[in-house]
């Protein structure tokens, strides 16, 4: 049986790519969740739970924080591995 392995050129692709894309996917993930998870539980809530002093519920205030996470981790290192990732494949071999 004969394998082929990658080439290491086509094989230094993928982190690259990853690299560069990642912050843009982070964004549109945490957003597009973020709407989704808030509808979803606003509509369990009570019709009450819409003045602005109600208190919000746990798991609602938990995922709101780690989408928030995700999108500032998203937007913080976002120019940093764009900027690797950009580097990596310029000096990738040929």
């Amino acid at each position: 049986m004969v394998t082929t392995t990658p080439t290491p050129a086509k094989k230094s692709i993928k982190l690259p790519i990853i690299l560069m894309v990642w912050p843009a996917a982070g964004i549109i993930l945490s957003i597009a969740l973020y709407a989704i998870f808030n509808f979803i539980l606003g509509s369990i809530e009570p019709a009450n739970a819409s003045d602005i002093t109600a208190p919000v519920s746990p798991l609602r205030a938990g995922l709101n924080i780690l989408l928030f996470l995700v999108g500032a981790a998203s937007a913080g290192l976002g120019p940093i591995s764009f900027i690797v990732g950009l580097v990596l494949l310029v000096s990738r071999k040929k």
